[in-house]
């Protein structure tokens, strides 16, 4: 299997997207495989830890995927990974997969190396995005953006001369009440500031920059002079993320600095993802509320939440509907036993489909198409349902025209799928061919 493996990636194993597979389980292995060569990355697997040592030798690549549980032992890759790093001058960044998500299990993880780890159930997709960040990561080194904020131009420049560093993309700022005015043009990943300030102190313009909503999560750094290290919780009081003293060593200073941007980078990055996640989830929800019926549920099928369309079809307003139960709409058309088959299904956590006859406030029936989707929490239990339903009632009434005419006139319908070899007919047709009214 490595050999043909093999030969599918020799022509990308020179390339930065190069990964080692290490995996004894070939089945586990393959699954690993496919999709991730389906999406243009190098793989090469091993099943032992010699073989990866010794290609490691001749090739370093971005990264080695392995299981924490190998050759059928738990844990085995994390040991693996702690004895290779020992024999390896250098390792390349290590994403661990597993099945155990403890604490403990993450710990060993980090102290063998572990760059990422990630659960078993993990898509495809997600994979690729961590693999993907790792090799940006790889590629380039990450400049930060630094705005530097003080009043004096003196301790301006010398604050500048302290923080030059090829890591560093550093702007510098001498009017403090400037400083929205320069985030709106400049985004910065963190601030430094000094303390005393004659227009506005830094303790002032850490508060002044919190109370815009758009930069609540910038780390802000004070620099301050040895006498004014009593202020120190007054600064993380007002929004100050680190307080420093001026004559802190420079280079000490520059690896706070990246490392309070890239955290602050980092949040923003994941605060971006979550808007876009909310405006996708605020698309579909809009789309889905100008063509569906949708209702949610609690758990004893009390009425949470209605959009309009519920509305109109029901002729309820949703005042009158919020609170009461989802049996103020029962048309009695269905047993017991059928709402008693959907209550187990989405009790469950399954989904349930289905057609139903429900009652308008005027006592009119009108019938939807059903899908019943339970909310799980993270146990896996139900917390809340959504219906989303299709009115169907004119196609009802269709069905029901089309019967009662093939009943009058003695006649029947049938229909062959030749596709699937399904053959449906309507009631009239069994006497047709011979048979009892109603036999199929």
């Amino acid at each position: 299997m490595q050999k043909t493996l093999k030969s599918v990636t020799d022509d990308l194993l020179e390339t930065d997207r190069l990964i080692y597979l290490l995996e004894s389980d070939t089945s586990a292995a393959a699954k690993r495989l496919v999709p991730l060569i389906d999406a243009n990355f190098a793989v090469r697997l091993f099943t032992s830890l010699e073989a990866l040592s010794i290609a490691l030798e001749e090739l370093t690549p971005a990264a080695i995927l392995i299981n924490t549980s190998f050759q059928g032992q738990a844990n085995a890759g994390i040991r693996a990974i702690a004895n290779l790093k020992q024999r390896c001058q250098a390792m390349p960044a290590v994403v661990f997969i597993a099945a155990d998500n403890s604490m403990a299990t993450r710990l060993a993880a980090l102290r063998a190396g572990g760059k990422y780890f990630l659960p078993q159930t993990l898509d495809h997709q997600s994979l690729f995005s961590t693999l993907d960040q790792l090799l940006a990561e790889n590629n380039k080194t990450p400049r930060y953006k630094i705005l530097l904020i003080d009043d004096s131009p003196a301790r301006l420049d010398h604050y500048s001369d302290n923080l030059s560093d090829q890591r560093l993309d550093l702007r510098t700022l001498s009017q403090p009440l400037d400083a929205i005015t320069s985030l709106n043009t400049f985004p910065a990943d963190a601030i430094v500031t000094s303390l005393n300030m004659a227009d506005c102190s830094g303790l002032e313009l850490a508060q002044l920059i919190r109370q815009h909503g758009a930069y609540t999560g910038i780390p802000i750094i004070c620099l301050a002079s040895p006498d004014e290290e009593h202020l120190h919780l007054q600064a993380i009081s007002a929004g100050a993320d680190a307080f420093f003293s001026d004559a802190i060593e420079p280079k000490t200073l520059v690896e706070a600095i990246i490392a309070k941007a890239k955290r602050g980078r980092s949040g923003i990055q994941v605060d971006q993802k979550l808007q876009e996640n909310l405006s996708h989830s605020e698309f579909f929800h809009c789309a889905m509320d100008q063509h569906n019926i949708v209702s949610i549920t609690d758990l004893g099928g009390r009425i949470t939440e209605v959009n309009d369309r519920f509305c109109v079809i029901s002729g309820y307003q949703r005042e009158e509907l919020i609170g009461r139960n989802h049996r103020l709409i029962n048309s009695q058309y269905h047993d017991t036993a059928f709402f008693e088959t959907m209550w187990l299904t989405i009790r469950a956590g399954k989904v349930w489909h289905g057609e139903i006859c429900n009652l308008n406030k005027d006592g009119q029936e009108y019938w939807v198409n059903s899908t019943i989707v339970p909310f799980l929490d993270r146990k896996g239990e139900p917390w809340q349902y959504i219906s989303v339903r299709t009115d169907i009632s004119a196609l009802r009434i269709s069905e029901e025209r089309l019967q009662n005419a093939q009943d009058f006139a003695n006649i029947g319908t049938w229909d062959w799928t030749i596709g699937t070899d399904d053959l449906h007919w309507s009631e009239g047709i069994s006497p047709l061919f011979g048979y009892p009214a109603g036999q199929r």
